[in-house]
């Protein structure tokens, strides 16, 4: 959840854990230079990739009124 001093949102979804595809992990490593140095290698169990399915949000006045709907 999250607020601005106005509205806030919600965010309902499930997280997936795509840590033994090393073609994902490769690519997260090519993509950011500071990975190597942070200790993201294909051989490390602490890497671990996620992604998001499912999601849904909803953004609310400070009453609690839904304003929008996003499906993702």
């Amino acid at each position: 959840m999250a607020y601005d001093g106005q509205e806030w949102i919600r965010i309902d979804c499930q997280l997936i854990d795509d840590s033994q595809n090393i073609k994902v992990k490769q690519a997260v490593i090519e993509e950011f230079e500071w990975a190597i140095e942070a200790g993201y290698t294909l051989d490390n169990p602490e890497f671990q990739v996620l992604y998001i399915s499912n999601a849904n949000s909803t953004i609310y006045d400070e009453e609690g009124n839904a304003l929008k709907q996003f499906k993702f």
